[in-house]
């Protein structure tokens, strides 16, 4: 602001003074540029007092033409509150100097008209200068501010979302572990059978509760994710579960919201593999069709079964895919065959906008 203050009024003198120097006689000259001088202080002066009723007025959160009609009234009075200040300030001059004002010399009388009409041209720009800068820093802050907030609600709703994942998958997790653990009269290999679901348990939670320090991970540590979690899950359903998978080396970088991949196969085996006498085979592909990954993930089963696919897994995921890539990013259900649902997941290659970090 006083930057701003001290480089217009100086062009306003430089500008007068040009003029000055052009039109005043030489022995006029250093009076004039000293008149001036003391205009432009006086207008520095007064504007910094115009300036802080603004404020004022903009703490009061005035309608407009409530804020208007005092501004002209403080215009009004600013500008007559200089012109009589200058004049004092000028006659005060001569008074000390000794000096005389010759008024019937053009250019060398001080006309008041003229002075008034000075600051009205001074004022009038120097008021919208200030209401145009301050506008758009205004806009900048609410617009910083509104980013924010659609940053903090986004933030909040993925740690509701990431909350609700995690319990999740654990309640499943215990209640495969639950199963597999041997009676009272258990042979070794049922008691190896569950030290390995442990272990297994293990490796699983330490991966999902590790990957709590960002909403995306690269493709293929989610892969590595699902393996352990389909070899514990192979414990528990042995034979009845088969499991294949093609993957595109390119995709492996690319981004996915953490525990998609794990979300999309647990669906699949609770809805396809479970409900199953027979069990079957659930395939997970992913590649690159231009600037988008492609995931598909197919089990048996069918769309119109009861209950099928309502949970909190395919919601959770739709609600994280929506809020990190925004519309650009989709996941469909589709009955592909009589007996088998593909779930398919499209998300843009691009990074995601940044989103903060999990504490």
């Amino acid at each position: 602001y006083w930057i701003a203050q001290l480089i217009g009024w100086s062009g306003i003198v430089a500008v007068l003074a040009a003029s000055i120097y052009s039109s005043t006689k030489k022995s006029q000259v250093s009076h004039e540029l000293i008149c001036t001088a003391l205009w432009a202080g006086l207008g520095v002066l007064f504007t910094h007092l115009l300036r802080v009723m603004l404020i004022y007025y903009r703490g009061q959160r005035l309608s407009w033409a409530g804020l208007l009609a005092r501004l002209g009234l403080w215009t009004v009075a600013v500008n007559l509150a200089l012109t009589l200040a200058t004049v004092l300030l000028v006659y005060g001059l001569v008074w000390v100097t000794g000096s005389e004002i010759d008024h019937e010399t053009e250019g060398q009388g001080l006309d008041v008209s003229d002075l008034v009409i000075a600051n009205v041209v001074s004022l009038i720009p120097w008021l919208s200068l200030y209401f145009g800068i301050n506008y758009y820093r205004g806009y900048q802050q609410s617009t910083l501010d509104r980013l924010r907030l659609e940053a903090a609600v986004k933030d909040a709703e993925l740690r509701l979302l990431r909350a609700q994942v995690d319990p999740h998958f654990l309640f499943n997790s215990l209640n495969t572990l639950r199963a597999l653990v041997p009676p009272d009269f258990a042979t070794p290999q049922e008691l190896a059978t569950a030290r390995d679901a442990i272990t297994l348990l293990s490796e699983v939670l330490r991966t999902s509760l590790g990957s709590g320090t960002s909403y995306t991970v690269p493709l293929s540590e989610e892969l590595a994710h699902v393996e352990n979690y389909l070899s514990l899950e192979k414990l528990r359903f042995e034979s009845r579960l088969q499991f294949t998978q093609t993957i595109a080396p390119a995709t492996l970088p690319c981004l996915v919201p953490t525990l998609l991949l794990q979300t999309l196969v647990e669906n699949a085996i609770k809805y396809g593999i479970a409900t199953s006498e027979r069990g079957g085979r659930i395939e997970l592909n992913a590649l690159l069709d231009r600037d988008h990954l492609l995931i598909t993930v197919t089990n048996p089963g069918t769309l119109n079964s009861a209950g099928t696919h309502t949970g909190v897994g395919l919601k959770n995921a739709r609600a994280r895919l929506a809020l990190i890539f925004g519309s650009a990013a989709t996941l469909d259900l589709t009955q592909v065959e009589p007996d088998r649902v593909r779930a398919s997941v499209q998300i843009p290659t691009s990074p995601p906008q940044p989103l903060p970090a999990i504490p």
